[in-house]
């Protein structure tokens, strides 16, 4: 069990420090930007 565990921490830190996770976080992070701002907007008319 103890082996299990430590290659899933090793898989997540490896993914977490990738390039891949760094661009899908600012992706999803200015789709939530948009959607805020699309809200917001259509609350205001």
């Amino acid at each position: 069990m103890q082996k299990g565990a430590r290659q899933c921490i090793e898989y997540y830190w490896n993914y977490v420090n990738s390039d891949k996770y760094k661009e899908e976080k600012i992706k999803r992070k200015a789709e939530q930007e948009k959607a805020t701002h699309d809200s917001a907007r259509e609350e205001n008319t």
